[in-house]
């Protein structure tokens, strides 16, 4: 039973703890109003420190450092416009220069596409007249073969990065060497010609080549694998062109003893079986050296680790 002393004793209780309570919340009051006075006293300052540095950071950027971004930009803008001045014209030029290097069965090498001189001179060709093909021959090889080959020699040195040509650059450039030492009592087309034409045979088979697969490829696969390459153009169809000069006079479907279908003497299974004797001609060699440049410019994702490059089999 409850006595009229236990409910006194807990209601002093309690009022006891009510006033312990109140104590502890007006000292924790009191606390947090130290604090705010300190952080006032102490980091508000740091705080206006702060924005004032970054107005003055906006305002020199606004004052000094963009005019000068904008200089530059105009600076840039005033060197480059020579340049891409330069592209319109030139890829105006090799919108015809193009088509005649086709019909000749001329690949179209960037080395020959970015020459104006070259392409100026393409130009001015008569279509009608019956010695164009000679002509337009004379003006590529003496185009190349000028100040000791200098052309030729800025082509080979691009690759010597490209991981396409790691492996084979040095018997590139030995063609080169006995080019450049050639005399007339020496057709050297017809010692490079063969060569280069295991190489690009090689470098073929290293771009569509799958490396899951061991066995020896046919060419009709190769072919098939080489029209699927994506095209990286600057002028004027310039992938395809070289394509279809790859798969049908280098790579063209051959019989014993019978025509070419494509008659420019650069069969690579006629001239490596022994079956072709007059394919020896400088523009023949360049042509070689213009088909690797085109396959310098392929973008491959990914390279394959084909371990038969430049088998010749077939």
């Amino acid at each position: 039973m409850v006595t009229k002393k236990i409910s006194d004793e807990i209601v002093k209780g309690i009022k006891e703890q009510i006033m312990i309570t109140s104590s502890i919340g007006i000292d924790a009051s009191n606390a947090m109003n130290e604090i705010y006075k300190k952080f006032q006293v102490q980091f508000v300052p740091v705080v206006q420190n702060i924005n004032e540095m970054v107005e003055k950071v906006n305002n020199d950027i606004k004052n000094h450092i963009a005019p000068l971004i904008i200089n530059l930009s105009k600076s840039i803008e005033e060197a480059t416009r020579p340049l891409f001045t330069f592209l319109i014209e030139i890829k105006g030029l090799n919108i015809k220069a193009i088509p005649i290097l086709e019909e000749y069965n001329w690949p179209i090498s960037y080395a020959i596409c970015f020459s104006f001189e070259l392409v100026m001179a393409i130009n001015q060709l008569d279509l009608y007249d019956k010695n164009i093909e000679h002509k337009l021959n004379q003006l590529i090889v003496q185009h190349f073969s000028a100040n000791k080959w200098e052309s030729l020699v800025e082509m080979i040195n691009e690759w010597e990065k490209n991981k396409l040509f790691q492996d084979r650059i040095k018997i590139i450039k030995d063609c080169f060497s006995v080019l450049s030492i050639s005399s007339d009592k020496i057709n050297v087309a017809n010692l490079i010609i063969p060569t280069l034409l295991t190489q690009i045979d090689g470098i073929l088979r290293r771009i569509v080549f799958d490396k899951t697969l061991k066995e020896w490829l046919p060419y009709d696969f190769l072919k098939k694998q080489l029209r699927l390459l994506p095209e990286n153009d600057i002028f004027l169809n310039e992938t395809e062109i070289n394509k279809t000069i790859i798969c049908e006079l280098v790579f063209q479907d051959t019989e014993f003893k019978k025509d070419l279908k494509t008659p420019d003497e650069l069969s690579r299974h006629k001239i490596l079986h022994g079956e072709s004797f007059g394919f020896g001609t400088m523009e023949n060699v360049i042509r070689c050296f213009c088909i690797l440049d085109f396959f310098s410019q392929l973008e491959i994702k990914e390279e394959s680790a084909c371990e038969k490059d430049g088998e010749t089999n077939d």
